[in-house]
């Protein structure tokens, strides 16, 4: 009786009994420790594969380990090293190239460096998503295509190649017909490191692969109109594409050859084109009548460097000769064509990108625009490049939106003394901003910024506000005010253009004290450039427990996890 109590309480322990169930199971962080130390032994030292060398109580980790927690396991390494993992032994290669672990190898991403293409075969049926990035030897990206072409990736949906070094058109040809049947994006991104002396034959693209619905192509060559006769296929298609997304960026595209792509696509959803005049704005409007996202720019301008946020969908009514465009990027260097393109597509819009040309002339006539409609339902407005000379403009559009606009960023200006008319209109017209940013601004007035920032203590809508780059702010006015902002949670700033007159460490540490005294959902916040003397202000932020991310020039401070 005694003995029997003993065990029960775990004071003795019964010689006969079997204390193998007694081992703990081991956790996958355990097996993933296990693993990694018994892949590093049998890749590294070869006496392991030996049998007569190893100890009794080794075993197969991989042999063992239930078929759920393989995905789990892979996922930890890099495609480079799961490929090498497939050279251990063929047990590990039939298990980790089994169905169970199909979504590990169903996105690949080869880049420069040593890889073991050979064993691509054994995982190419899982492959949904091949990238070819940033790889500059022609032979390695001949070797990916030549396994295309033996058409070993059944069920490759996705296939892009980025910053690589080109060589050969007719090879990529070859390897797209071993996939027309299930290819349905396609991307194309040769940068600065083709060799190419003639552009892409796009049309052959799109006639090869009849289901692809996602096509992007990018080159960085100026092209002569000469030139892009091997643009596109001379043939033409009679029945439709299923295109929904085309992107074509080549410097200079002849609207003549453009249209003949469009003409074939009347399920276009997003349509970017960069090196295309605004003539071709009224082809368009003929053959996409389902276009939803629209980017339209001269060769001359530069792409943006945020992404716009995605829209809420919403169902809107077609009315007779308008379409349902949503977003809107457009570079202009004339004021009709704005205008043409606003009226078609007022009630519609909702994010609205205007970048205005180095060439645009002074001394537009604006008639035409102040006739215009409002735009009701736009809640994006983003102004870009607007010179002194554009100040009327500017201001005219923003009079012809409803106060719905929740965004309002404004990117690289240089208004010089007329930014005051149109802080002005955004104090007096839109109550319901959220987002307010300020990028590269050039001789922006301080005082007019204060004026306007004071706008939303009472408000109680903004929650973002972002100033990098800018002349003569922030001052210790300005973030005075921002400080008094109580529904703030995401705040940018940048001391970098600032004098130090209008800029002291004792406004800065003012400026954090404020913020902590304050009870705000602060989440993010970001500092550049802070001047000198303002460690304490440093100590007033980190002690603000909100906060889930403080960036101090570039370097991360505080994290927080959501």
């Amino acid at each position: 009786m005694s003995k029997r109590k003993s065990r029960e309480q775990g004071n003795d322990r019964d010689p006969k009994r079997n204390h193998s169930d007694d081992q703990v199971k081991p956790t996958e962080n355990n097996i993933l420790n296990q693993l990694e130390t018994a892949v590093e032994r049998t890749m590294n030292d070869k006496s392991a594969i030996d049998n007569r060398h190893c100890d009794d109580r080794r075993f197969d980790f991989i042999q063992r380990l239930p078929y759920e927690i393989l995905p789990i396991i892979l996922n930890e390494f890099s495609t480079r090293e799961r490929l090498k993992l497939l050279d251990v032994s063929h047990v590990w290669r039939s298990r980790l190239t089994s169905d169970i672990c199909s979504k590990v190898w169903s996105e690949i991403e080869i880049n420069e460096g040593y890889i073991l293409l050979g064993n691509l075969k054994f995982i190419a049926h899982h492959v949904v998503d091949l990238s070819l990035v940033c790889v500059e030897k022609g032979d390695l990206i001949d070797q990916v295509l030549i396994q295309m072409a033996s058409k070993i990736f059944t069920k490759l949906q996705v296939f892009s190649i980025i910053g690589c070094a080109i060589e050969c058109n007719a090879s990529i040809q070859f390897a797209l017909l071993s996939v027309t049947d299930t290819l349905k994006a396609l991307v194309i991104d040769d940068a600065e490191l083709s060799s190419l002396f003639s552009p892409m034959p796009v049309k052959i693209f799109l006639s090869l692969c009849k289901n692809l619905e996602k096509f992007h192509y990018t080159h960085c060559r100026m092209y002569m109109i000469p030139e892009m006769m091997g643009f596109l296929y001379p043939g033409t298609r009679s029945n439709a594409l299923p295109l929904k997304d085309l992107t074509l960026s080549v410097g200079s595209i002849p609207e003549s050859e453009v249209e003949t792509i469009l003409r074939h696509c009347p399920g276009l959803r997003i349509l970017n084109l960069h090196g295309c005049s605004n003539q071709i704005l009224r082809s368009i409007n003929h053959y996409c009548p389902k276009l939803e996202y629209l980017t339209i720019k001269g060769q001359s301008m530069r792409p943006l460097f945020y992404e716009v946020t995605p829209l809420p969908s919403r169902k809107f009514e077609r009315d007779q000769g308008g379409g349902r465009l949503r977003y809107l990027d457009i570079g202009i260097s004339d004021v009709e064509d704005l205008v043409t393109i606003l009226t078609t597509y007022s009630v519609t819009l909702e994010a609205l990108l205007v970048q205005f040309s180095e060439d645009n002339p002074e001394g537009q006539d604006l008639n035409a625009l102040k006739k215009l409609d409002r735009m009701p339902n736009i809640q994006f407005l983003s102004v870009l490049d607007a010179n002194a000379r554009d100040t009327e403009t500017v201001v005219i559009l923003l009079r012809k939106l409803s106060n719905r606009v929740t965004h309002i960023y404004f990117d690289c200006c240089y208004l010089y003394a007329n930014e005051g008319a149109i802080l002005e209109v955004v104090k007096e017209n839109f109550n319901h901003l959220v987002d307010l940013r300020f990028y590269g601004i050039k001789s922006i007035h301080p005082i007019a910024l204060t004026r306007l920032l004071a706008k939303f203590i009472t408000t109680n809508t903004l929650k973002s506000f972002f100033c990098e780059q800018c002349d003569a702010i922030p001052t210790d006015a300005m973030m005075d005010m921002v400080a008094l902002i109580p529904t703030l949670s995401h705040i940018t700033l940048d001391f970098s253009c600032v004098e130090k007159e209008l800029l002291t460490g004792q406004g800065f540490c003012r400026f954090c004290r404020n913020l902590r005294m304050y009870r705000r959902p602060l989440e993010w916040i970001s500092l550049h450039c802070i001047p000198g003397c303002a460690e304490e202000g440093i100590k007033q932020l980190r002690a603000i427990k909100s906060i889930k991310l403080m960036q101090v020039d570039g370097e991360l401070v505080k994290v927080k996890e959501c």
